[in-house]
């Protein structure tokens, strides 16, 4: 396992037991600036696109269901942080993958209810956990935007 992906690990688990409910409306911040050091813990809001990466990682840690998935500037960039997203069938979840999945089967609902993927701009918004070398949003909502 790659040393990124073990320090992701880590920080999602302490991201569920340090963090409850996010605290306040979310603070609208340009993508080349939500991960700067200063933005740790803060409440956050951002626009991008998801990506699958070179894979995404689920986690049960801390009682919820959890997956890591990258979210980049523009499609393909490499500009990017980890957005920690719950499994599940509600707003702002993202559906269970099957164990072989392809961009296509990525399924986010969003805060509206409508259905998003990979490649398709949105904001995010939620929590930061942000370390030397790491930067993780735990997301608590996505809207789809227009190109």
């Amino acid at each position: 396992m790659k040393k990124h992906s073990i320090v992701v690990l880590i920080l999602i688990f302490a991201v569920l037991v340090l963090i409850g409910c996010s605290s306040g409306p979310a603070t609208e911040v340009s993508f080349s600036d939500v991960c700067q050091l200063e933005n740790d813990h803060k409440n956050l809001s951002t626009v991008g696109y998801f990506s699958t990466g070179a894979s995404v990682y689920c986690s049960d840690s801390g009682g919820d269901y959890r997956c890591g998935m990258e979210f980049h500037e523009q499609p393909g960039s490499e500009a990017e942080f980890t957005a920690d997203m719950l499994e599940g069938n509600g707003k702002n979840q993202m559906a269970e993958l099957p164990s072989s999945y392809s961009d296509a089967d990525v399924q986010i609902k969003t805060d509206d209810g409508s259905v998003i993927g990979v490649g398709q701009r949105a904001r995010i918004s939620g929590k930061m956990l942000i370390t030397e070398g790491v930067c993780l949003m735990t997301v608590d909502k996505v809207e789809a935007l227009s190109e």
